[in-house]
């Protein structure tokens, strides 16, 4: 241990920022992001991944089995870990601006997320730099996150008191997107999720590098506000969404299988109706039917609701009381006043259910494809 080690050992706090890339210039974390105005060479995705060691690949795959029987997808999600003696749990949210500019122009393509546990916003005396590019689909209905930087000088907790102590451990690294008040992004999961069961930390340096590409996330649909180009208020970005960063380590290896196995002795009784719904969805045409019919059931619903939120603004709107006659007494006067400013907040609440209502119906009928029709009228 250096004296490095000796003046930080323990995991510290995790921080994390979303760094646009018309932000990056003087950003205190810029050093972390990819030089402007290129972004990371499309070519360097193309390099294969690290192999883990035998006995690590061999765990992933035991654990990963284990997800089919418990029916969850998320390591994090199935073992409980932030309650056990045995790991260090690192975890932080944080809010980010916007997927869109006004005109439903994407503007997260090429930004940057940072990862550290330093001292300070600048990272310093971080025992781990993590960087990853947002990448989009050319189409824009998906976008991932690219490894820029993937640095970790040592383990969060570099000795801890544990019996039987080794040089492996397991680790793990989850990212989640959500909307406010949510638990995905819209109505899907936008998470990532890597895992690295036994592996010493040379072996956790070298794990993912600069160019490997995680998965594809659903890109949540441009609102329809922004898509017919007007935009709604004078923000610089819209559709505001969350950032989850949680980062996992034991103290010994081979804990994340046994913490599954003990998820699944827990959940043994309902595993009949839990295990492998996305599966049986997959590849049941009842199942997938069965699904279908549920979207398209919470999409009625969703524009039923913002048909209604729009006829209770209409009759709203038409109830605007009339000025008061040439003449009127100051108490006539007085009352219409009074009547018009009661009718003014009534407005703002309807103006606001109704625009709420409509986000809603158009994420719902763009998640059961059938797409958005078309706004109706303003009153």
């Amino acid at each position: 241990m250096n004296s490095r080690d000796e003046a930080m050992p323990g995991p510290g706090t995790l921080k994390m920022a979303f760094v646009y890339r018309d932000e990056q210039a003087g950003h205190p974390l810029a050093r972390f992001c990819p030089p402007l105005p290129a972004a990371l060479s499309p070519a360097a995705a193309n390099v294969l991944p690290v192999a883990l060691t035998v006995a690590g690949t061999s765990a992933m795959f035991d654990v990963a089995s284990k997800f089919v029987e418990t029916g969850v997808s998320s390591l994090v999600d199935a073992v409980a870990m932030r309650m056990r003696a045995e790991a260090t749990t690192l975890d932080v949210t944080i809010p980010v601006d916007g997927f869109y500019k006004a005109g439903g122009i994407n503007d997260v393509d090429g930004a940057t997320l940072v990862l550290h546990n330093g001292v300070d916003r600048t990272a310093g005396d971080a025992s781990f730099n993590l960087s990853f590019v947002v990448v989009v689909a050319p189409d824009r209905t998906a976008f991932r996150l690219r490894v820029y930087l993937w640095n970790i000088k040592r383990y969060l907790n570099p000795k801890p008191n544990a019996l039987g102590q080794t040089s492996e451990r397991d680790w793990v690294l989850r990212i989640e997107f959500l909307t406010p008040g949510s638990a995905g992004l819209g109505l899907r999961a936008a998470f990532v999720e890597q895992a690295f069961p036994a592996v010493t930390l040379d072996e956790l340096q070298d794990a993912l590098y600069a160019g490997y590409d995680l998965h594809w996330l659903p890109m949540p649909p441009v609102p329809m506000a922004l898509a017919s180009g007007a935009a709604p208020g004078s923000a610089s970005r819209y559709l505001p969404f969350n950032v989850r960063a949680t980062i996992v380590e034991t103290t010994k290896p081979g804990l994340f299988a046994k913490w599954v196995e003990d998820s699944l002795v827990a959940s043994k009784a309902t595993l009949a109706r839990t295990a492998v719904a996305e599966f049986r969805s997959a590849f049941d045409p009842t199942q997938k039917a069965t699904d279908e019919a549920k979207r398209l059931e919470t999409a009625n619903t969703a524009f039923t609701g913002y048909k209604k939120a729009w006829e209770a603004m209409k009759t709203t709107a038409a109830a605007e009381p009339t000025q008061p006659v040439a003449g009127a007494s100051s108490a006539q006067v007085e009352q219409h006043a009074a009547a018009l400013s009661k009718w003014k907040a009534d407005m703002a609440i309807q103006t606001k259910a109704l625009t709420i209502a409509h986000s809603v119906a158009v994420i719902a009928l763009h998640s059961s494809g059938i797409g958005w029709p078309g706004d109706l009228p303003m009153p």
